[in-house]
């Protein structure tokens, strides 16, 4: 998804410019892409983890097994 985002802004970087693509327009362009797919993958990680956050629960504390449990192999 993301090199699919890297190529969008890619393109777009070229074929905005409106002239003809020399070789430091592409590298731009390359560097554009990455730096727009970056962006993303930082959203996305916030994201998560402010998704993360919120449904962390705090001070619960571990289930206990009971040792005479039935079925329980001794």
């Amino acid at each position: 998804m993301l090199s699919t985002v890297a190529a969008s802004a890619l393109t777009s970087y070229i074929t905005g410019a409106h002239s003809r693509p020399t070789r430091l327009r592409l590298a731009h362009a390359a560097v554009h892409g990455d730096t727009t797919a970056f962006g993303w993958v930082a959203a996305i990680l916030a994201i998560g983890a402010a998704i993360g956050a919120v449904l962390y629960e705090h001070g619960t504390t571990a289930l206990r097994v009971d040792s005479a449990a039935p079925g329980t192999a001794h």
